[in-house]
């Protein structure tokens, strides 16, 4: 009896592992999307990268000075909470400042600075970056 059940056990194990290997969507589809345009990177993701870098969340309060680019500065501030940092206004934290420049022909440059000694500079070309100006509208929708 047990020499049954094991050989229906390998049977069917070989049966499921012939079907997975020889089915037509293993060679035609893949997990990985594939696309000739590069993704645009968000610049909120790369001062927040350099942050992290920088100043471990959860162990540091940033105080991000706002922009004029509100809806930017939202994102900022999401992304920023959602890796850990407090976000306080008490000056005695860590105080978070950038510009954001476009330039002539495709052309952008970050700048980030923070209280306690932290430069950052970046040239950037806009086709392969995004500023996520619609980051307000697209919060409210999820937020329904």
């Amino acid at each position: 009896m047990k020499l049954f059940l094991n050989l229906t056990f390998i049977l069917l194990m070989a049966f499921c592992f012939t079907g997975c290997a020889t089915s037509p969507r293993a060679t035609d589809n893949s997990y990985v999307y594939v696309t000739d345009q590069p993704v645009p990177i968000v610049i909120s993701d790369v001062i927040l990268r350099r942050l992290i870098s920088e100043y471990p969340p959860a162990k540091n309060r940033l105080n991000l000075l706002r922009s004029d680019n509100v809806s930017f500065d939202d994102l900022l501030e999401y992304k920023c909470r959602f890796a850990g940092y407090a976000i306080t206004d008490d000056p005695n934290a860590i105080q978070i400042r950038y510009v954001i420049d476009l330039l002539e022909n495709n052309a952008g440059y970050l700048s980030l600075k923070s209280s306690r000694g932290l430069e950052f500079n970046q040239l950037f070309n806009t086709i392969d970056y995004s500023l996520a100006e619609n980051f307000t509208e697209l919060n409210k929708e999820a937020v329904k």
